[in-house]
């Protein structure tokens, strides 16, 4: 079946309705296993080194994937896309446009909707019922987050993978579904609270390019219970309509909002510290700025840029975070 590739999450009811595979390029990119040879071959391609690894990474891994057609966020996406859209334009890729609404306007919404499902060809029915098979996982998907916050019962990185990984389902619900259910057998044979952190935290931004931080934290004894953008990728709001679903998605709308979403998950994960995840050259890195004035908890901004392992800079100051604010002894 023909693969339809994307770069910031996208209605995937409508491609798995039309009997196509959606395929996270963000994904393909970080789980390949040489990410930093991708990038490498961007770069020797003309991709200018200070830009966004991400978007190097995911320009390379489209042409490996062979992805003929990318349905592009017009509004909402970070703005680095826009030129790797241009480019794979320019590779003869067909480029499908998708607006997520300023302001959060449900008739935009529908109308964005609308368009999608002419462009696929398929009914409203058809959305629906595919939308209904997928609520089934992401109920599932909610029972794997409740035991990580209230349970104590999954590693940081356990849960991060899978709420990541459901931005597609990897391309193949029933297989995804049938690994899931393994992993929640495993994970409640554990005895509650067999996980018990010097402190929970929470990461914010979006997903990591080093993944290895969730580790690194545990073995510092905290507990990541909280990331923002994966557990927003297995949409929450999924119980409500297909377009308030989309319209609950806090990426691509403002910061008020977003805070508001984050700020409640605080409270109801109980999160000791944050951790701002940021990209090198991202515009989005300035967020920080108010994320650090308006959120009243320990505070952390941590960069990256190559998929590589974290490296001592950024080792040195989750060491010293954890010491300051979480009373844990890192160095003897």
């Amino acid at each position: 079946m023909d693969k339809i590739g994307f770069v910031s999450s996208i209605p995937i009811e409508v491609i798995f309705a039309a009997a196509k595979v959606p395929c996270d390029l963000n994904n393909r990119f970080i789980t390949h296993p040489s990410p930093r040879r991708l990038v490498e071959e961007s770069e020797s391609r003309g991709y200018p080194r200070n830009h966004c690894a991400w978007l190097k990474g995911i320009y390379q891994v489209a042409k490996e994937e062979n992805i003929k057609t990318v349905i592009q966020v017009t509004r909402g996406d970070c703005g680095g896309s826009q030129l790797l859209m241009e480019l794979l334009k320019n590779d003869g890729v067909e480029i499908i446009p998708f607006a997520y609404p300023f302001g959060r306007e449900r008739s935009l919404m529908e109308k964005e909707l609308e368009s999608l499902t002419k462009y696929f060809k398929v009914s409203r029915d058809e959305v629906e019922r595919a939308k209904r098979r997928l609520d089934k996982i992401r109920a599932k998907l909610d029972r794997l987050d409740e035991m990580s916050f209230k349970e104590s019962r999954v590693r940081g990185y356990e849960s991060y993978i899978w709420q990541v990984s459901s931005s597609d389902f990897n391309g193949d619900p029933d297989r995804f579904e049938h690994e899931l259910d393994a992993a929640l057998k495993a994970i409640e044979a554990r005895p509650l609270y067999s996980i018990r952190p010097a402190a929970r935290l929470g990461i914010l931004g979006v997903p990591a390019i080093v993944p290895e931080i969730y580790n690194y934290i545990e073995s510092l004894g905290g507990l990541v219970v909280y990331s923002e953008m994966a557990r927003e990728f297995t949409f929450p709001s999924y119980r409500k309509g297909w377009a308030e679903q989309y319209l609950d998605f806090t990426y691509p709308y403002g910061l008020d909002y977003r805070l508001g979403v984050i700020r409640a998950e605080i409270e109801r994960r109980g999160l000791d510290g944050i951790i701002h995840y940021v990209q090198s050259f991202c515009p989005r890195e300035a967020e920080d700025i108010i994320f650090r004035e308006k959120l009243k908890l320990p505070y952390l901004t941590l960069e990256c840029n190559d998929p590589l392992e974290l490296d001592g800079r950024n080792r040195t100051k989750l060491e010293a975070f954890m010491e300051r604010w979480c009373k844990v002894v890192v160095r003897e």
